[in-house]
């Protein structure tokens, strides 16, 4: 499965980011989260691995520490 494999790629990024997109991962497929997809954690390392920055709303920008802020909330 693509979603698998794009898992995988991303164990390894930066600043601890591709564990924290791991485990966001396998929290949402096994229905922990609900409130995140799996193609908005693709959206944000495609971003963060971009421009270098993810937007969750129009005009603020998540650098690679706000997504791990973040993610690490959402793990409660």
């Amino acid at each position: 499965q693509a979603a698998h494999r794009w898992a995988r790629q991303i164990v390894r990024g930066k600043r601890g980011i591709g564990r924290h997109l791991a485990a966001t991962y396998l929290n949402i497929l096994s229905g922990k989260i609900s409130f995140l997809s799996v193609p908005k954690i693709q959206d944000m390392w495609d971003d963060l691995n971009g421009p270098g920055y993810f937007q969750p709303t129009t005009g603020v920008k998540w650098y690679v520490d706000d997504v791990v802020e973040y993610l690490q909330a959402t793990m409660g």
